[in-house]
């Protein structure tokens, strides 16, 4: 889970969602709410490597849907204890991509200048991010 993160009710984050090779188009409504699922999501992540790597996702490869926030969030995850003694790592989250579908998905995080994995997040919270995707998808 996300043990702690900022309050930035007056911070925006654009939203991009890429499926089949298609831009999909989002309402506000949708991004503002998909900010908030995703960061539960990215707290519900069982596995964490901070090992970093240079690239975010693939569009040619694979749908996803990009986050870039406009200043970045202080967000404060809970990881193994082999990963960090305190079981906790704090990241600095300037931009985050999740690869879809979220049933077999990854998070990708930009924190400072390095992007870390994750996965193994819990099904709840990738169902409650689904929901509103398949309505934007709807004609």
């Amino acid at each position: 889970m996300v043990v702690g993160c900022s309050d930035y009710s007056d911070d925006t984050a654009h939203v991009t969602a890429v499926l089949h090779g298609k831009s999909l188009q989002l309402s506000p409504a949708i991004q503002h709410k998909s900010v908030k699922q995703s960061l539960n999501l990215l707290g519900s992540c069982g596995y964490a490597d901070l090992h970093p790597t240079n690239k975010l996702a693939d569009p040619q490869k694979e749908p996803y849907l990009h986050f870039a926030f406009s200043g970045a969030r202080d967000v404060e995850l809970r990881v193994p204890t082999r990963l960090a003694p305190s079981g906790k790592i704090k990241v600095g989250l300037t931009e985050m991509v999740i690869t879809l579908p979220l049933s077999s998905g990854i998070i990708l995080v930009r924190s400072n200048h390095d992007i870390l994995y994750f996965t193994k997040y819990y099904c709840k919270f990738a169902t409650e991010l689904e929901q509103p995707l398949a309505k934007a998808q709807k004609p």
